[in-house]
């Protein structure tokens, strides 16, 4: 059967977040072709159509198969453990509450889990499969919202500077839209002070050095642009 202008079609579910995206186009696809599409918040009568079992249902469903072992697997954690305990009221012999990556056996044997083994999303980050929370994505996503900053600075042996300190910066703009140029002075003085006010300790300590400088600039960055990129120091020693 195919859908006509005059039709109406009815979205009974909530939004899963995530995909307002396609279900918004799908739903403007439908209105273009003259197609009337209601949604729950558009009526005071209840429509709301639920895909999960409530506990009654569940209840018939292990009345009728009679199971030995239930093994919950979707929901959050705690949908997980109030399944499997209510599992156990229902006579159920054996529950297991997993989480992701838990390796079951069933048998032979009482049910239960033996290890822990790799579980989640996979992202295509060029051509490597690499976990969602991979720190190269994580830094992409810093340089796309804040941009970079690198700083260098060469000393002798002594501590004293030969060059520098050279502030690099990527990513952020002039209130005109032009590349930030004019602005990074305020960044060089940051650096410059910040290198003059170590001490000559301080000074033949390269992580002194960096973290010192980067804390300058960080807070130079956030005071006269509003963001916080990532900040790499480079120390150089003649």
């Amino acid at each position: 059967m195919a859908l006509r202008e005059g039709d109406t079609v009815i979205f009974s579910s909530r939004l899963i977040p995530g995909n307002e995206s396609s279900v918004y186009s799908l739903q403007n696809a439908l209105a273009e072709q003259g197609i009337r599409v209601i949604h729950p918040r558009m009526v005071p009568q209840t429509i709301h159509v639920s895909g999960h079992p409530c506990r009654d249902e569940l209840r018939r469903m292990y009345q009728w198969v009679r199971p030995r072992i239930a093994v919950p697997v979707h929901g959050e954690r705690r949908h997980i453990l109030e399944h499997a305990s209510f599992a156990k009221s229902l006579q159920v012999p054996e529950t297991v509450a997993p989480r992701n990556g838990s390796l079951i056996r069933l048998a032979p044997g009482e049910a239960e889990i033996l290890d822990e083994v790799p579980a989640g999303r996979l992202f295509l980050d060029g051509s490597r499969l690499v976990p969602e929370g991979a720190q190269g994505l994580i830094e992409r996503k810093r340089l796309h919202n804040s941009g970079i900053i690198f700083a260098t600075v060469s000393l002798d042996q002594a501590g004293r500077i030969v060059d520098g300190p050279v502030v690099v910066v990527k990513g952020l703009s002039e209130t005109d839209g032009r590349v930030a140029e004019e602005s990074l002075e305020i960044l060089d003085d940051a650096a410059e002070a910040a290198l003059a006010g170590l001490s000559k300790k301080d000074r033949n300590d390269d992580e002194a050095i960096e973290r010192v400088m980067g804390r300058a600039l960080r807070k130079a960055c956030d005071i006269n642009f509003g963001l916080k990129p990532m900040i790499e120091v480079v120390v150089l020693r003649s």
